[in-house]
């Protein structure tokens, strides 16, 4: 376990949520929450990126089952469950692409913004060469 470290948060410039460090050793930690039973997390590209090239320097930190509570003033979270994966070691096979950035030819939108007419939906085929 790792509580025996000294901590500090990342900044908003790191892939990470803590940097726990004892004498000269460091460990990554990033920290998830969620609703679910946290079988499943979101990472962006540079979360695993980071978390691949700094094993087993790297844990991870799930909070799930969180109750979210909607009171008149806010959301407010309570509860969960705590896991601790350390050292954290990714499993390339359990990795799922649910999102891509696609850059458009040219390096802005047309002053329309809409680009152009799209066909009527009674004309268009998709398949069509």
């Amino acid at each position: 376990m790792f509580l025996h470290y000294v901590k500090s948060k990342g900044s908003k410039y790191e892939c990470y949520f803590l940097l726990c460090t004892y004498l000269k050793k460091r460990l990554y930690v990033d920290v998830k929450g969620t609703t679910s039973e946290g079988a499943t997390i979101l990472m962006t590209s540079q979360e695993v990126i980071h978390t691949q090239q700094n094993y087993p320097h790297t844990a991870l930190f799930v909070v799930s089952q969180i109750k979210l509570i909607n009171s008149e003033a806010e959301l407010e979270a309570v509860g969960g469950k705590i896991k601790v994966y350390q050292p954290w070691l990714l499993n390339n096979d359990n990795l799922k692409a649910i999102a891509y950035t696609y850059q458009l030819a040219g390096n802005s939108l047309p002053d329309d913004v809409g680009g152009t007419t799209p066909p009527s939906p009674s004309t268009y085929d998709p398949f069509a060469a």
